[in-house]
């Protein structure tokens, strides 16, 4: 890989590792405090600044589309419990699970890219 292409590699791995973290606090609010129309658009936006992020690195499709899965699945989840379905709930808590592990996998998968880009 060339110098300049190690070099974009590693600043765009860094923008979407800052961006993951911001994106799981803003999560973590939003399940808190569902149905925050403000934070909903604003995490909206997050998913569509990582996926332009996510878009410029092949390597990331897999545990993206997971994360993308399971932050759809959550989102339907949390309508649910707006409606009739407790927080406490087995499915809510799969949910919260499963987007946790889907986070999580997408983030060292970016930081393994940020890692290696520096070699």
């Amino acid at each position: 890989m060339a110098a300049n292409d190690r070099a974009a590699l590693e600043v765009v791995a860094f923008q979407l590792a800052a961006r993951l973290e911001e994106y799981e606090a803003e999560c973590r609010e939003m399940v808190r405090t569902w149905y925050d129309a403000d934070l909903y658009e604003q995490v909206s936006r997050s998913v569509d600044v990582m996926r332009l992020h996510c878009a410029s690195i092949p390597q990331l499709s897999v545990p993206w589309v997971a994360l993308l899965i399971a932050h759809t699945e959550l989102v339907h989840c949390l309508w649910k419990v707006g409606a009739d379905l407790p927080a406490s709930a087995p499915r809510m808590q799969d949910c919260l699970r499963g987007h946790a592990a889907a986070l999580g996998r997408l983030q060292e998968r970016c930081i393994w890219l940020f890692s290696r880009a520096e070699h």
